[in-house]
């Protein structure tokens, strides 16, 4: 049986999951859009660069759907909930999911890195 621990921790303002399964720590970072815990890069990083990243749920690109198709956050999410929040990659899935549940976690992540073309004098 192998030991599975679970912590949150706090890295440059934002939350990210931190996974120790047999002495390997897997970093783990949580979406800004859905509140999906296992995306592996962060988002954008300390200098708002995107990490093109595709989130598992929601389907959001970090780098294409807010920088080529002009989404926010918000009317990403809300079009995608919108659209019934289907799984974009099936194959991730848990059996058992809570969308409620998952939102919460997004509240987990202020303040984060802001993409680079939102950056004002007041972010840098």
């Amino acid at each position: 049986m192998q030991l599975l621990l679970k912590y949150r921790v706090v890295i440059r303002g934002s939350i990210e999951v931190v996974w120790f399964t047999g002495g390997i720590k897997i970093l783990k970072h949580i979406c800004p859009i859905c509140g999906y815990e296992e995306l592996t890069q962060a988002p954008y990083d300390t200098d708002g660069n995107e990490s093109f990243e595709i989130c598992d749920c929601c389907g959001f690109e970090f780098g294409f759907d807010d920088v080529h198709d002009g989404h926010t956050f918000e009317t990403y999410r809300n079009k995608w909930i919108s659209a019934g929040a289907t799984w974009f990659y099936k194959q991730s899935e848990p059996e058992i999911w809570d969308l409620n549940q998952q939102l919460k976690n997004i509240e987990k992540i202020q303040p984060m890195y802001v993409p680079f073309y939102m950056r004002t004098k007041s972010t840098e």
